[in-house]
């Protein structure tokens, strides 16, 4: 194995390790240009934004008797107020908080070398479940409704305030009046199967009047933070547009139309890593994206929210404003975000590596569908992922075997032309054509890997399907790095096995080195990788011990000086 074949061979980890330095995440795809129609809808949008944004101070109010109304299904619980008729708390049962703030292992490897005590492990908080509605607040008035600029909290009327929701679908009715006349009726439906709401606005004036109404929908910043990784997709707003999807970071919405970013848009939302908040009506709707301070970990950090802001109406005397709309709160599952938008799915974001990553989470699905363990499944992939490139493998392992045969040649070239460079890559190249041998045909196995690994990672990385799935013993989330620290280990021992087995290559003495370090070097790596990825890329190093041991049973021709 000449210099190019170590450097091939150098190039590939460096990819791995240099991917996720350079590219954190997906990039945000550049603002498409709107059409005429979107132009002026937007336009309007964005003279009632600055009308609304003019007037900061409320009128000082009188402090209003408010009520609960709590809402039980298979899947959540909700909690609203009659005050405005705001949500409270969204809560998935299905889906624990992770708890503490996820420290890299790294660190912690670090700081125990150092002799620091402090050594906070990741830890579940198994009592407390998901937050949808995790910002609710003076500046995230979730599910509010306003007709009015200055618009006084109003009290709504409800029948009742404890809805269960077992088999069939559950309505439940708030009734408001505001001083001048305007009846504001939302109706929301609950589904027992579903994270979707269905909510019905009506703005009603009994009065004698014309009234000029600016209907606003607040939907809120989506979910709380539930851990901060140091490898996770950030917070962001969402907007499907033309069956495309746009993401627009704190930066996007901060400066555009200072701090306020308008789309007319089949369906908008707020997407991190595991849940998704999307709001849709039966026509593509205006969106404003806005930011807000939110104070966390007593640091005050920026949060995107989303809120549905219509062009100005005008009423007149007992006639009504209506508008339905459809509401996903809940987490990124196939079968639930279907049931929403078939685009839905397009908040994973699998970014330039969606044409691997999601035919692979698809047949991971299928897998786990049969074996139930999700583990099991991930090694079921790694074995079918390693037949299909058997091919090429033993095509690379014949490569292999073939230059470190011509080793003891290549020495004597390089000993006998050391002083003449161009004569010994001459000598060196004629050998490899006389025995028919590539220099970097035992390396492509590897680099084909390359993008199959970034590619399972993108489909690993977001599936809430592995987030606190166990596997065995102590290996309790996929989706968390393994803080015992055995996949690592093991991963850095399977790399060391394949050095072992593996023909040897002809490699200087630094090159030599520096092939010995890689173990160690890959172990670090994978310190904080999710433990789902990491055990894939074990399975894959034993499949490739085993192939390697048969394979070197295996006679090769003589070869030819």
């Amino acid at each position: 194995m000449d210099k190019n074949l170590f450097i091939a061979f150098a190039l590939s980890a460096a990819v791995i390790l240099g991917y996720y330095t350079l590219f954190p995440a997906a990039p945000i795809k550049e603002h498409k240009k709107e059409t005429k129609t979107e132009q002026v809808a937007n336009k309007d949008v964005q003279k009632n934004v600055t009308k609304l944004k003019s007037n900061v101070k409320l009128v000082a109010r009188k402090k209003l008797k408010t009520k609960d109304i709590h809402i039980d299904t298979p899947l959540y619980k909700a909690t609203l107020t009659t005050k405005d008729g705001m949500l409270k708390s969204f809560l998935l049962k299905d889906q624990e908080y992770d708890g503490p703030v996820h420290k890299s292992i790294v660190k912690l490897v670090w700081n125990t070398i150092r002799g620091k005590k402090e050594l906070t492990m990741y830890k579940r908080d198994k009592s407390r479940r998901v937050n949808m509605a995790g910002y609710y607040g003076e500046s995230n008035h979730i599910w509010k409704f306003s007709a009015l600029q200055l618009q006084e909290p109003i009290v709504y009327q409800v029948e009742k305030t404890d809805l269960a929701v077992k088999d069939k679908p559950q309505t439940i009715e708030m009734v408001g009046t505001l001083p001048n006349g305007l009846q504001i009726v939302k109706k929301l439906t609950f589904h027992s199967d579903s994270y979707i709401i269905d909510m019905h606005v009506s703005v009603l004036n009994k009065s004698q009047k014309k009234v000029t109404i600016i209907p606003k929908l607040a939907l809120g910043a989506g979910n709380e933070n539930i851990r901060n990784q140091r490898r996770t997709q950030k917070r962001s707003a969402i907007a499907l547009i033309s069956k495309s999807l746009e993401k627009y970071d704190l930066d996007d919405i901060q400066e555009d139309n200072n701090n306020h970013l308008t789309q007319v848009a089949t369906w908008g939302g707020i997407s991190d890593l595991y849940f998704v908040s999307a709001t849709k009506s039966d026509s593509p709707i205006p969106f404003v994206f806005t930011t807000f301070e939110q104070v966390q970990n007593n640091k005050k950090i920026a949060v995107a929210q989303y809120a549905f802001l219509d062009k100005a109406v005008q009423l007149d005397a007992n006639s009504s404003y209506n508008k339905d709309f459809k509401i996903y709160y809940g987490p990124k599952l196939p079968k639930y975000m279907k049931q929403f938008s078939p685009h839905l799915h397009l908040s994973q974001d699998f970014g330039w590596f969606a044409f691997i990553a999601e035919p692979l989470l698809m047949l991971l699905r299928f897998l786990q569908s049969y074996v139930v363990n999700w583990g099991v499944a991930i090694i079921l992939l790694t074995i079918i992922v390693r037949m299909l490139m058997l091919p090429l493998a033993y095509k690379g392992m014949k490569s292999m075997k073939r230059m470190s045969s011509l080793n003891p040649r290549i020495k004597k070239i390089r000993k006998k032309y050391a002083k003449d460079s161009q004569k010994m890559n001459q000598e060196i190249m004629g050998l490899y054509k006389k025995n028919k041998v590539s220099p970097v045909g035992g390396c492509l196995p590897m680099i084909v890997q390359i993008p199959i690994f970034i590619g399972l990672y993108k489909a690993l990385l977001p599936a809430t399907e592995l987030r606190h799935a166990p596997f065995i013993f102590w290996i309790q989330d996929l989706s968390a790095a393994d803080y015992t620290l055995v996949l690592p280990l093991l991963m850095g021992i399977s790399i060391f096995l394949q050095q072992m087995v593996a023909a040897a290559p002809a490699l200087d003495a630094t090159q030599a080195k520096m092939l010995k370090w890689m173990p160690l070097v890959m172990i670090l790596f994978f310190l904080d990788m999710p433990s789902a990825l990491v055990l894939y890329w074990v399975c894959s190093n034993i499949i490739t011990v085993l192939q390697q041991w048969i394979f070197n049973k295996v006679k090769m021709p003589e070869i030819t000086d």
